[in-house]
């Protein structure tokens, strides 16, 4: 599934992710994930972002994009 971020979508994505747990790991690995102003997500990653973006929160707000997208798609 490919999400075309707005410019501040992008950049609140990839900011840098301090620290280590579940969180941290999930937005590492979607950054690596970013070309240009577009992200692919797997199915795996559709999961996590599901499973994840549970109530609000700063590594919700990051994610929210992503979120919405995948409830659009229904996926």
């Amino acid at each position: 599934m490919r999400v075309e971020l707005t410019s501040a979508e992008r950049d609140r994505l990839l900011a840098p992710a301090t620290g280590e747990g579940g969180w941290q790991d999930l937005i590492r690995k979607l950054q690596q994930q970013v070309v240009e102003n577009t992200i692919t997500l797997d199915e795996s990653d559709i999961a996590r972002i599901a499973r994840y973006n549970v109530g609000q929160g700063g590594w919700q707000d990051r994610i929210a994009p992503l979120a919405e997208a995948i409830r659009q798609r229904g996926e």
